[in-house]
């Protein structure tokens, strides 16, 4: 990877340089200026430079480049004469060569401010007689790209406001880059003189907006160095202003209307030589001052003097280089100027932690992904994704929902990882068909226990697990589904039955994970687990699937955990009652239920089918590999059923209105003869299980896939973030996050199942596609049809039968909304609970 790059200015008027170990990461000097009208004419027999290349080369560490800029503000008269033909452009050019041979340089810095107008002259000359600079830029910089030759160095630098642009858009930039080695953006002095209200004169805001229009126009990010201010302004504001909040407060006037003079009301100066007439002014600033978290700026305003500073300050500089050169991947920093920062060199001591920082990053995480954004301790190592997943317990979610809200629609949450926000990308994402995707290890990991780890959801190639789904697919198909209805209408009664013969205060969710678990366990082993049939609701499957659920994050994170239920699952024995539990599950009692459904193959089910396919080659076949199947297909089709069930209930007797209104959806029904096919053509129905899906997903949990033989190609909805995802690359999304998006789910912590109908009342369907409880692609839900089936014929028969005797107990929305993500989302009380009598 290139060498990152730290530029710093040094001026004849502040030629103040530090001790060498401060300098050690410095790669360019710039030495400000030499005037551009001395290249115009016949070139000078002595270079006026303000001090010697090799005097100068000698205060740096080896292997600095030192550079001649040529130009700054107020140099307005040398570069238009140099550019307005082809001639004084070669011209220009073979002088700015010659004196790169005179003096021993190794480059230049081409600092014309600015061309096509604005510049400081912009009160005497009209920007409207300066376009034909617009175009003359580029063809200057050309001519000296072919007299310095390839070897010399030649950068640029450029505004930080977009309204002095001019010359650099879309047209003129990829014939700029074409001649430039780097470009210097002048990411401060965003408040001058010309301003009127007060604003950071080097916040992040605005310099971020400046870095995306650059990217946007055509500047690749690592040709973009991002600059920094070692100095600080100040302006005075309207005597009559009293503002609440002093950003955006009335200046005095600041300049000349007529001829754009300085009228002495603004002004800069280093930290090393503040006017003695500003000290007290300056220390009441510093004391006073604040940080803008939104703008990104140090800032103080003097209610006594009516003045507003604004400046750089080493923690701002850190969270500069953190939110926009780590986040977009930006080739190098510089700053102006070096000798500014004397004598302590505060600035020029955090921008070098913080290039510290960058290069650790560089050297232990995958280069690929330093130019996406988010937080630098993310993109450091696992750590930080630990510390949210295992040590807080599953609040990670909430994280990469605010790295979206800061960064973007494309965020970096681990040194490996990507995830993304943008609901339009999912087909990308988890796409399907011929399109490969693989899921990642790091993902896997939260089930690498036992057997589960070979089971087909915790697949990692696409390859295997297409053959491990291929055979699976018939049994979840939608006829296949039609054909099962009238089972999962039994089983629905059976449960309706026990339920109003139930006494006492109960939690409905104990009694949904009985009928999923037996729908289940009677489907793939050929006999249910007899939950239903058993005295009350405890204990069944939802108790050992919490134990999974429990020991994923350790298993995630604890790579020793890991390695030893690897080694021997008796080490399990040693990790906690929930590892026991589970293993005594996968080892003992799921192996059970697959060999009784091998030694009954008339009804054994899907498990004795698979033994036979003579499809499957033997190492998918043996009572270890299955399961692990077994396991998933009951955690898959018992916990996530039954927590949206849970979900259904608690609304509609939390929400008397809904309730009625699905009753009145639901007239005609028959409560003991119901239809999945007739409760699917029931708008209300059909939006109160939507909207159920959405609060309570099938898997809370980020899922990444990656695609092994594609980039893949984003481009956000307004067309002003581009982003290019190599092949090979971890990314993701999460339903929560997805599920919450307040543009397409308003409110979206409330339960509405009015949103998902149309003005007419029929189905919204195109809302629908935003959905992925059962994710999406190829490793789409497999048992997706079945969730279905249970969810309409139980959610009709619970409003029918059970709930006009039913009334909460001890339950708030507290144990149904979602908190925290253990796999499968979680209530703040820890499992989804919903507290009833049945009366």
């Amino acid at each position: 990877m290139p060498q990152f790059r730290q530029m710093l200015y040094l001026t004849a008027w502040n030629n103040y340089v530090p001790d060498i170990t401060l300098l050690s990461r410095v790669t360019h000097v710039a030495l400000a200026f030499v005037s551009s009208e001395v290249l115009v004419g016949e070139p000078p027999t002595d270079w006026p430079l303000f001090e010697g290349i090799e005097s100068i080369r000698a205060k740096f560490a080896p292997g600095t480049k030192i550079l001649v800029a040529i130009g700054g503000w107020g140099d307005d008269k040398g570069f238009p004469e140099a550019a307005k033909s082809r001639e004084t452009r070669k011209r220009f050019a073979s002088n700015v060569a010659k004196m790169i041979q005179d003096t021993g340089a190794d480059g230049v810095d081409i600092d014309w401010e600015y061309p096509g107008g604005n510049g400081d002259d912009y009160k005497q000359v009209p920007n409207s007689t300066k376009k034909w600079e617009i175009g003359a830029f580029p063809k200057l910089l050309s001519e000296l790209r072919a007299a310095l030759g390839p070897d010399t160095i030649l950068s640029a630098a450029v505004p930080g406001l977009q309204r002095d642009m001019m010359a650099f858009d879309s047209q003129t930039i990829p014939e700029i880059n074409r001649s430039l080695d780097f470009v210097n953006v002048m990411t401060y002095d965003f408040m001058n003189r010309r301003g009127t209200i007060t604003k950071h004169h080097a916040g992040i805001l605005e310099s971020r907006e400046a870095i995306k229009t650059y990217m946007k126009r055509g500047f690749p990010a690592d040709r973009l160095n991002l600059g920094f201010a070692f100095y600080v302004k100040w302006f005075n504001t309207d005597p009559d202003e009293r503002p609440l909040n002093a950003i955006g407060a009335k200046t005095v006037l600041m300049e000349d209307p007529e001829t754009g003079a300085d009228l002495g009301q603004s002004g800069a100066f280093a930290w090393n030589s503040v006017p003695a007439e500003m000290e007290d002014a300056l220390q009441r600033a510093m004391i006073r001052g604040s940080y803008d978290a939104i703008g990104g700026g140090s800032f103080s305003w003097d209610a006594q003097d009516k003045r507003w500073w604004t400046w750089e300050t080493p923690e701002s500089i850190r969270k500069k280089f953190d939110n926009l050169v780590l986040s977009y991947g930006l080739g190098g920093v510089f700053a102006w100027a070096l000798g500014e920062d004397g004598p302590f060199f505060d600035h020029l001591r955090a921008l070098n932690d913080s290039i510290e920082v960058y290069e650790s990053i560089v050297s232990h995480g995958p280069h690929g992904k330093i130019a996406f954004p988010g937080p630098t301790l993310a993109a450091m190592g696992y750590f930080y994704e630990g510390y949210y997943d295992f040590i807080l317990v599953g609040q990670y979610s909430h994280e990469i929902k605010r790295m979206h809200k800061k960064y973007g629609p494309i965020v970096r949450i681990n040194p490996d990882e990507l995830h993304c926000s943008d609901p339009r990308f999912v087909d990308e994402i988890y796409a399907s068909g011929n399109r490969k995707r693989d899921k990642w290890q790091h993902s896997l990991n939260t089930g690498a226990t036992g057997a589960i780890r070979v089971g087909g959801f915790s697949t990692g190639p696409h390859e295997l697990h297409r053959i491990r789904r291929v055979p699976m697919n018939k049994f979840f198909s939608r006829g296949q589904m039609l054909k099962l209805e009238g089972e999962v209408h039994e089983y629905t009664q059976r449960t309706c039955d026990k339920l109003l013969r139930t006494k006492g205060p109960f939690d409905l969710k104990e009694a949904f994970n009985c009928f999923t678990a037996d729908i289940i366990s009677q489907y793939a082993f050929g006999e249910p687990m007899g939950f239903i049939d058993q005295e009350g609701w405890e204990p069944n499957f939802g108790s050992w699937v919490k134990s999974f659920f429990n020991s994923a994050y350790m298993m995630r994170h604890v790579g020793l955990a890991r390695a030893a239920v690897a080694i021997t699952p008796l080490f399990a024995n040693y990790m906690g009652d929930d590892m026991k539990n589970l293993m005594y599950q996968l080892q003992v009692v799921i192996p059970g239920h697959i060999q009784k459904a091998l030694d009954n193959k008339d009804n054994g089910r899907i498990f004795a089918d698979l033994i036979e396919n003579k499809q499957l080659p033997d190492s998918e076949k043996t009572i270890y590999r299955l399961s692990g199947e077994g396991f998933n297909l009951l955690v898959a089709g018992t916990e996530t059923t039954a927590a949206s069930l849970a979900c259904i209930s608690y609304y509609l007797l939390a929400q008397p209105a809904t309730y009625a209104r699905l009753m009145d959806s639901l007239q005609g029904a028959d409560p003991l003869n119901l239809k999945w096919t007739d409760l699917e053509q029931r708008p209300y129905l059909w939006a109160v299980i939507h909207e159920a899906l959405r609060l309570m997903p099938g898997i809370s949990h980020r899922s990444a896939r990656i695609a092994r033989e594609e980039d893949l190609v984003y481009t956000s909805e307004d067309g002003e973030t581009h982003w290019v995802i190599p092949k090979g690359t971890p990314i993701g999304m999460t339903s929560v996050i997805q599920h919450s998006n307040e543009e397409l789910f308003p409110s979206p912590k409330e339960f509405i199942a009015e949103r998902w109908l149309l003005e007419n009342g029929r189905h919204n369907y195109a809302l629908e596609k935003h959905l992925i409880s059962f994710s999406r692609g190829s490793r789409i839900c497999l048992a997706k049809d079945l969730a279905y089936c249970e969810l309409y014929l139980f959610t009709a028969a619970m409003a029918l039968r059970v709930l006009p005797r039913a009334q909460l107990y001890e339950t708030t929305v507290e144990d149904v909304e979602y908190d925290h993500d253990l796999i499968v989302p979680h209530p703040k009380r820890g499992s989804v609970r919903v507290g009833v009598i049945i009366s």
